[in-house]
């Protein structure tokens, strides 16, 4: 069962940190962010 455990917040956009239950991490739900103090973008 996947279970949502983080958030990261990154210059290329915003994804859940998830697990799996079985010991796998990964990240689901990747969008771009729009935020105008962010040079990256």
């Amino acid at each position: 069962m996947e279970k949502i455990i983080g958030l990261d917040i990154g210059g290329s956009g915003t994804a859940f940190v998830v697990t799996d239950g079985r010991g796998k991490v990964y990240f689901r739900g990747v969008w771009r962010t729009s935020r105008w103090d962010d040079p990256s973008l």
